[in-house]
């Protein structure tokens, strides 16, 4: 009986190990493309730069909501590109977001609010 009720605890926690190593996955993607962007960016290759960064926002969004801490780092780093392209109202207004986004997916203690807050 009791070989009968593990097994389905075996097989949920199997499940959600894999889950958590999808959304691992999908987070280093983003990070990745983000890196990229911010090396453009540091070439001055500013339109190539929010290219990338709309690849990486449109796998953010796919795998995980407008909420959520990955799309946070997307917000932000496209007002980092916009800041550096000279473009500062479009620049506050990505920052802003990513401080919205990062306050509740991460909280105010977390170093990431902070680096939205200080740009």
């Amino acid at each position: 009986m009791r070989t009968i009720l593990l097994l389905p605890v075996f097989f949920l926690s199997s499940f959600i190990a894999i889950a958590q190593n999808a959304d691992s996955t999908v987070i280093k993607q983003v990070d990745s493309l983000i890196q990229e962007s911010r090396a453009l960016t540091g070439q001055q290759k500013f339109d190539k730069a929010l290219e990338v960064n709309a690849i990486a926002e449109r796998i953010a969004l796919e795998n995980f909501d407008q909420a959520s801490a990955a799309y946070g780092s997307v917000c932000f780093n496209r007002g980092r590109v916009l800041y550096f392209k000279g473009d500062y109202p479009e620049a506050e207004k990505w920052y802003q977001e990513s401080i919205t986004i990062r306050s509740r997916a991460l909280g105010k203690e977390h170093s990431d609010y902070a680096a939205s807050l200080n740009n």
